[in-house]
């Protein structure tokens, strides 16, 4: 049962139905409340929405790594964006915006005006990525693998290299398995609405037990600031259904159309803005 933590009220997880008020003598037949389609996995609890109330249409698997107990929860990292949801999801496909984003080191931090500063220039990271949709049963979940290279005042460091295989399941669930020199681990990433244009996104990070605490909390760090500056441009920029693109920004057009079986007649549109000023 789901118990209401102000006035103790419980409530029967399968039908709503109000099962338990610890002060009444009688509980009312029309007290309930709405059953969502849920499932607990990777340690957290999913709730599935739909615009439409449809049913799920896939199912969650587990993380074997997980459920053996050869990966543990380590932490994780919460930002809250004012951006639309499908540019979070579109930054698996951005391949293009690694190099001008992410390539300077983490020694920079988050904040996205760094490149000229010596601390960038410490250390500077490689990225080489490919993302693409999967299909027919899975053509709900999108594939990225990428490779992270480092250098230290020029210095090629393998040690430090970072392989990613991530999955992107449904319209806000990433699955980013990584392995390191230390170990192998997961980031469980979900994005999570809280208001029109402004999402809560939170990582979790689960990783082998036997991995320093010290070296998941650098990892993590660094993760973090990479993360910052996505967050800083996802919150200062317009999404445009239709952008200027080159060729080699295909897969960003190829995301959308993936992302779009996510939508429905149902789903909420807004409009803010005209379309040649700003005029809000």
């Amino acid at each position: 049962c789901i118990e209401c933590p102000f006035h103790g009220w419980q409530f029967d997880g399968e039908t709503g139905q109000c099962v338990k008020i610890p002060y009444a003598e009688k509980i009312p037949a029309f007290a309930k409340t709405k059953v969502w389609p849920s499932t607990e996995c990777h340690e957290l609890i999913y709730v599935w929405y739909d615009a439409e109330g449809r049913d799920p249409k896939y199912e969650l698997d587990e993380i074997e790594e997980l459920k053996t107990g050869q990966w543990t929860y380590r932490g994780r990292l919460v930002h809250y964006i004012a951006a639309h949801i499908e540019d979070i999801s579109e930054n698996g496909a951005d391949v293009a915006h690694l190099s001008a984003l992410h390539q300077p080191g983490v020694t920079g931090g988050g904040n996205v005006n760094f490149a000229e500063t010596w601390l960038s220039k410490l250390i500077k990271h490689t990225w080489t990525a490919k993302w693409e949709s999967k299909t027919e049963s899975l053509s709900h979940m999108g594939h990225m693998s990428l490779h992270m290279t480092n250098t230290i005042l020029g210095i090629p460091v393998p040690l430090l290299d970072v392989f990613v295989e991530s999955d992107q399941i449904g319209p806000s669930i990433v699955q980013l398995r990584f392995k390191v020199f230390l170990g192998t681990g997961v980031w469980v990433q979900t994005v999570v609405p809280e208001e029109p244009l402004y999402q809560r996104m939170t990582n979790y990070v689960f990783a082998d037990w036997w991995i320093p605490t010290f070296a998941i909390t650098a990892f993590h760090k660094g993760m973090g600031i990479q993360m910052d500056r996505d967050v800083n441009v996802w919150s200062n920029k317009t999404y445009l259904s239709k952008p200027l693109l080159v060729k080699e920004d295909r897969l960003i057009l190829e995301h959308r159309r993936w992302y779009s079986q996510f939508y429905s007649e149902s789903s909420q549109k807004f409009s803010f803005t005209k379309e040649k000023d700003l005029t809000w």
